[in-house]
């Protein structure tokens, strides 16, 4: 079951993606993320930053370092507000990151 709904969640994902890229003049980017899917967002937030990370010392492991930790805080604050640009900002940067 697990991985039909993996790969449900993928066709959902593309579909979003093709219609950002296609149709981005009917989608806000500033409007909320529904306060159901929070929750789920920010638990697939830190599950991703566990997985991703830099060896040593490296001017790139501190500075991941600082983003990771600024990130984690403004999800963590009561008045977070996660918006749909958000998602799209943080997918892309997880894949920029899973490059190198």
């Amino acid at each position: 079951m697990i991985g039909n709904q993996k790969s449900v969640l993928l066709i959902l994902e593309n579909l979003y993606g093709f219609i950002l890229d296609n149709f981005a003049e009917y989608c806000d980017r500033k409007q909320k993320l529904p306060a159901k899917f929070q929750p789920a967002f920010t638990r697939e937030v830190s599950e991703k930053f566990k997985t991703l990370s830099f060896a040593g010392n490296e001017p790139d492991s501190v500075l991941f370092g600082k983003v990771k930790t600024s990130i984690k805080n403004k999800l963590k604050g009561n008045q977070c507000r996660i918006t749909y640009g958000l998602t799209v900002y943080l997918e892309k940067l997880f894949l920029e990151i899973e490059k190198i």
